[in-house]
């Protein structure tokens, strides 16, 4: 029974980030509870019915992202312009603001070039009295 435990926090987190600071208002609430009742129940199927490390890892960054303020995927749950079952389907990329997609993929490429090392390349000097020095 600690899977039930952790699906009902699960739910109650989606629903505390859905509601935001509108809590006062009931009609909203009770939608709030509804929608993250529906998007942790998909979130739980998309992960093999089971409550695992990623299944956990979905829920904090479905949470995470709904609290974000530049981001409006709480608006347009709430608006019905995207439903439960899309919404637990994506990924964190998915989810992200489009700045902070902006800035993700910035990182990404700067990464790959310093990794490159290309600044570190140096020419190779032939031996012309031992061309095969060198060489393995």
């Amino acid at each position: 029974m600690p899977d039930d435990k952790i699906r009902s926090k699960s739910a109650e987190l989606l629903a505390h980030a859905l509601i935001g600071n509108e809590g006062d208002d009931s009609a909203i609430k009770d939608k709030c509870d509804r929608l993250a009742s529906e998007i942790e129940e998909q979130i739980f199927v998309h992960h093999g019915n089971e409550v695992n490390v990623e299944y956990k890892e979905a829920i904090r960054s479905h949470v995470l992202n709904l609290k974000d303020t530049k981001n409006n995927l709480r608006n347009r749950l709430l608006n019905d312009q995207l439903n439960a079952s899309t919404f637990a389907d994506m990924e964190g990329q998915e989810m992200a603001a489009p700045e902070r997609r902006m800035s993700d993929e910035k990182l990404r490429r700067n990464s790959i070039r310093d990794s490159m090392a290309v600044d570190d390349l140096q020419p190779m000097h032939r031996d012309d009295e031992d061309p095969d020095r060198g060489r393995d």
